[in-house]
């Protein structure tokens, strides 16, 4: 996937869109300015914008409300990103210190309540109630989303219904707010306004499912730490594959174990080490990763709904790269 390609066929509107996002972030003191910077400067691919303006131009085009959900998006993610960061002691995110190591954990919680703020105010700019509504769920689902994660880390009695619960509030909910408003700025009817919210809730599925699948890739440069959702005791979509695979002594031994971690006399990466064996035996990343590519199919087929065009073809072309990428 050429995302050099995909913002240069967005041209103007990707102009727009990193103009008015500098522009909202201007606070009135230095040091918040200072932050923003040093957060500006690691925003990765940028895909939640480059999906909400595809979907508009797919529809019919770039309006000045697609460009204002396109900006909410990304700060609200970035805001999420902040505070997660304070809640898992993240030291490094895509390969540069944190703000919460960098700086501080109220630091990063305050410029995470700054961006959030900004991303508000954009959507209230549309004027438009179902986009307010798009994005006043999401925030909602996110909280919920995390919350229902640290119970059930703690309880370690994760379920595959509870992990597609989580992953739909906490990753998959901003991709159909994303995708949803900007259908809904670019005058879609209400099939179209379905269809893409299908295809935003099934490629958000996939690409918390592929995320999890890099925390069993140590030895991908992810730029994020190798077994850190295992240190937190989280059961995402490979450990789950592994015990479809699995008697109930095995997934007992297992929790078991991870159970231990944390604890004063716990050899926390011996522990990491054995659930990958584990997984590795049987087989639990091949059949994830076979989950997530029907995800993928899934959601291409939503798109069958709209004409042929190039802002089309690259948001299928965006679901093979969300299913394969490397980071």
């Amino acid at each position: 996937m050429d995302i050099k390609a995909v913002k240069s066929f967005l041209a103007n509107s990707w102009e727009d869109y990193k103009l008015l996002l500098a522009k909202s972030l201007q606070a009135e003191f230095p040091f918040m300015n200072q932050v923003n910077d040093y957060v500006m400067g690691g925003t990765g691919k940028q895909l939640r914008p480059m999906l909400a303006l595809l979907t508009a131009k797919m529809i019919s085009d770039v309006n000045e409300k697609s460009i204002k959900c396109a900006v909410a998006s990304e700060m609200l993610h970035t805001a999420t990103l902040l505070h997660d960061d304070v809640a898992d002691n993240a030291e490094y995110r895509r390969g540069r210190k944190t703000v919460y190591s960098l700086f501080s954990g109220a630091v990063s919680v305050l410029v995470g309540d700054f961006w959030l703020s900004r991303a508000v105010r954009q959507v209230l700019e549309t004027e438009n109630n179902d986009i307010f509504e798009c994005y006043v769920r999401t925030i909602e689902d996110l909280a919920e989303g995390e919350m229902l994660q640290l119970s059930k880390a703690e309880q370690l009695d994760t379920t595959y219904d509870d992990y597609i619960s989580i992953i739909s509030r906490k990753t998959s909910s901003l991709f159909i707010a994303t995708i949803k408003s900007a259908a809904i700025s670019a005058g879609a009817t209400p099939e179209q306004v379905e269809a893409a919210s299908n295809y935003a809730h099934k490629l958000g599925l996939a690409f918390q499912m592929r995320d999890d699948i890099l925390d069993y890739s140590p030895q991908m440069n992810t730029g994020k730490t190798p077994g850190l959702d295992l240190l937190e005791r989280k059961i995402t979509i490979p450990l789950l594959s592994a015990f479809e695979q699995s008697t109930t002594e095995e997934i007992d031994s297992v929790k078991a174990k991870l159970a231990k971690i944390g604890g004063s006399e716990s050899n926390d990466l011996e522990i990491v080490a054995q659930v990958y064996d584990f997984v590795k035996e049987k087989n639990g990343v091949e059949i994830a990763q076979h989950k997530l590519t029907e995800l993928g199919e899934e959601a291409a087929c939503e798109l069958s709904q709209f004409e042929d065009n190039q802002a089309k073809e690259y948001l299928l072309s965006l679901i093979r790269f969300v299913c394969d990428r490397k980071v």
